[in-house]
């Protein structure tokens, strides 16, 4: 986890050096993915979103500056929360995941019998999540998914702190009672 004085250094050695900007790739890159992977559920899209998201930050990596509460991170998903909105536009047809390309997630508390289980668990969760509102989808993926804390997702959204943990409510009650309806 980086803390705001080491994002500070990181970026402003990578607005010198580009070179320095891998490390923020690599401490973002998998909550980013994960973020766009739920959103969209095309792995090749996905990929492709992601690339761009990451290349238009490091493009515009000199015009970011820190302000008051907000950091990299926030720009970051901002970034990626506008690429999702462009992509949409274009009128991609929204895909799920495939089964077998959902990412692998190591746990030793997993037992190797119980990923397939678990695979198909993650893709009901996915249909589930596909049926709410956006404003819904879009919050509960960046808090559980791309790992955001409330007052980042208000700043990433243009919304207040109240609002992003009331959506954050209502989208769990909903999938809450979805996932009764399944049973």
């Amino acid at each position: 986890m980086l803390n705001r004085n080491q994002e500070k250094k990181l970026v402003r050695r990578a607005q010198k050096d580009p070179q320095a900007f891998a490390r923020l790739y690599n401490f973002y890159f998998p909550k980013i993915y994960r973020f766009i992977t739920w959103r969209v559920g095309h792995n090749g899209d996905t990929e492709d979103l992601v690339s761009d998201i990451f290349f238009k930050a490091l493009k515009n990596l000199s015009k970011f500056h820190f302000q008051k509460g907000a950091n990299f991170g926030s720009w970051l998903f901002r970034i990626a929360r506008n690429r999702l909105i462009d992509y949409y536009k274009a009128g991609e047809k929204r895909k799920l995941v495939n089964l077998e390309d959902i990412p692998e997630i190591i746990s030793k508390e997993i037992l190797p019998q119980d990923r397939m289980e678990r695979k198909e668990l993650f893709q009901k969760l996915q249909k589930l999540i596909q049926t709410l509102p956006n404003v819904q989808k879009e919050t509960l993926t960046l808090r559980f998914f791309a790992e955001r804390r409330n007052k980042e997702i208000a700043e990433i959204l243009g919304s207040s702190e109240k609002t992003v943990a009331s959506n954050i409510c209502r989208a769990l009650r909903n999938l809450h009672k979805k996932y009764k309806n399944l049973q």
